[in-house]
C-alpha cells in the first residue's frame, strides 16, 4: 500500500494457468498470457497438418491434400498422399528420336544424339541424325532391273521396288543379228531397229546372207556361175569354189578330124570323101559310103589318122 495512493499492484511473472493445456502461460502486466506452446506437435509430415488438443494436450495429425511436399530431387513431381509424401519422375520427352531427353535441375533438355534413326521415306535404306536435329539419309533401297529396258526404282509410297520405261532413248540388243540400231521401247521391250546390210561376197560362189544367230555369213551356192573368159575350158560353182574343166572339142562326126581348141573355140578339119571324078563318095553315120560309081573306075580309098600327139597319117588303100 503506499501512502496517498492506497494498493498498488505489480506484475508478479509467475506461470499461470489460462485453460488450454497445449501452452505455456505466464502473468504479463498483471494477466495471465500465453507465451509458448508447451507441446510441439511435428511428424514431420508435410502432407499433414500437425495441431494439439487444448483440452489434453495431445497432437492431432491431419492429412491434408493440398499440402505440398519435396523428395529433394528437382526432376520429381512430388504430390501428397494419405501415404505421405510421393514422387513420380518427370519424364522429358520432345518425340524427336534424334535427341536425348533428360531432366537437370527440374529442367528437361533435349540434346542431339547423332544416332541411327527411322526415316519417314521408306526407300531410305539408312539414316542418321544430325546437328539440325533431324534424320538425314544415308543410304536408300538399292533396286535392280533384269530388263536394259527397264528402269528399276523404289516405290516411296511402300518402299517396294518396281520398274517403269526409261525416260531418255536409252540403246539394246534385241538379240536379233540381224538388226542394228536397237532402241528400249514405251513396253520396255526392244526393237526398231534397221536391217543389217550384209557386203557382197568377193566369192563368185557364194552369197552373203544374215542369219538371226550369228549375223552375216557367207553361203555355198552351186546355183550361182563363175567364168574365167577362156573359151577353152568351162567353170561352176562347187562346194563355194570355181571349178574349172577343160572343153571336149572332139565331136561325134566321123568326117571330122584334128579337134583342137582355140582363142576362139573348138576347130576341126573336115575328111573329103570325093576321090577321083569316077567315084562318088560321102559320109554317112560313121563311114563314107559311095554313092556313084563308074565302071572303068578303079576306086582307092585315103584315110588320115591322128595319134594323142597330134601327129597326122595319111593311108592308102585299093578297093
Amino acid at each position: 500500500c503506499i501512502e496517498g495512493r492506497g494498493c498498488v499492484f505489480t506484475n508478479n511473472p509467475v506461470s499461470c494457468e489460462t485453460g488450454n493445456a497445449c501452452s505455456v502461460s505466464s502473468c504479463i502486466n498483471q494477466r495471465c498470457v500465453e507465451v509458448s506452446d508447451a507441446i510441439v506437435c511435428d511428424d514431420n509430415n508435410s502432407c499433414t497438418n500437425d495441431s494439439c488438443d487444448p483440452n489434453d494436450g495431445s497432437c492431432v495429425h491431419t492429412f491434408s491434400s493440398a499440402n505440398s511436399c519435396s523428395d529433394g530431387n528437382p526432376c520429381t513431381n512430388d504430390v501428397c498422399t494419405p501415404n505421405g509424401c510421393e514422387s513420380t519422375q518427370i519424364v522429358c520427352d520432345d518425340k524427336n528420336e534424334c535427341t536425348d531427353d533428360f531432366c537437370e535441375n527440374g529442367v528437361c533438355r533435349f540434346v542431339p544424339n547423332f544416332d541411327e534413326c527411322e526415316h519417314s521415306n521408306p526407300c531410305v535404306s539408312e539414316a542418321r541424325c544430325g546437328a539440325n536435329l533431324e534424320c538425314i539419309p544415308v543410304n536408300f533401297v538399292s533396286c535392280r532391273s533384269n530388263n536394259p529396258c527397264a528402269e528399276a526404282f523404289c516405290d516411296a509410297s511402300t518402299g517396294a521396288c518396281n520398274v517403269r520405261p526409261h525416260s531418255t532413248v536409252v540403246s539394246c540388243d534385241d538379240n536379233n543379228a540381224c538388226t542394228t540400231d536397237e532402241v528400249c521401247l514405251s513396253d520396255m521391250t526392244c526393237g526398231n531397229g534397221s536391217d543389217v546390210v550384209c557386203t557382197e561376197s568377193s566369192n563368185p560362189c557364194t552369197r552373203s546372207e544374215c542369219r538371226p544367230n550369228v549375223g552375216c555369213v557367207e553361203v555355198n551356192d552351186n546355183t550361182l556361175s563363175c567364168s574365167n573368159d577362156d573359151p577353152c575350158s568351162t567353170q561352176s560353182c562347187v562346194a563355194g569354189s570355181c571349178v574349172t574343166s577343160a572343153v571336149n572339142c572332139v565331136d561325134s562326126d566321123p568326117c571330122t578330124f584334128d579337134h583342137i581348141c582355140t582363142e576362139e573355140g573348138c576347130t576341126f578339119e573336115e575328111f573329103s570323101c570325093v576321090l577321083s571324078p569316077c567315084l562318088y563318095l560321102e559320109c554317112r553315120s560313121d563311114k563314107c559310103a559311095i554313092t556313084t560309081q563308074r565302071d572303068s573306075y578303079r576306086p582307092q580309098v585315103y584315110m588320115a589318122f591322128s595319134n594323142p600327139s597330134e601327129e597326122h597319117f595319111i593311108a592308102q588303100f585299093n578297093l
